[in-house]
């Protein structure tokens, strides 16, 4: 199974039920999150996990702040994306 940005990123529990299904194609132009076209140059690039967003698109999976204009530190952990506070929270328990 190849890793999606979906099993990187997971949403907050109240968009988890999402029907949506991830955009198959590697297009640069298409938001890995809502599969809607980004328009102009304004877009997240990730190299790994490979992905790419509307900086409104780009938030916690715990407590879904918005990660997107690049000022939080963000951190990957058990596939899951954290701001800095939730991280820290993960490490204390």
């Amino acid at each position: 199974m190849i890793p999606t940005p979906r099993t990187y990123f997971k949403r907050p529990k109240e968009e988890q039920q999402s029907t949506q299904t991830q955009n198959k194609t590697r297009n640069t132009n298409v938001c890995s999150f809502c599969d809607k076209m980004i328009k102009g140059n304004v877009k997240i690039h990730l190299s790994e996990p490979v992905m790419t967003c509307h900086p409104d698109c780009l938030k916690c999976g715990v407590c879904a702040k918005a990660l997107g204009d690049l000022l939080t530190v963000i951190f990957l952990h058990d596939q899951v994306v954290h701001c800095g506070g939730c991280f820290a929270k993960t490490l204390r328990t």
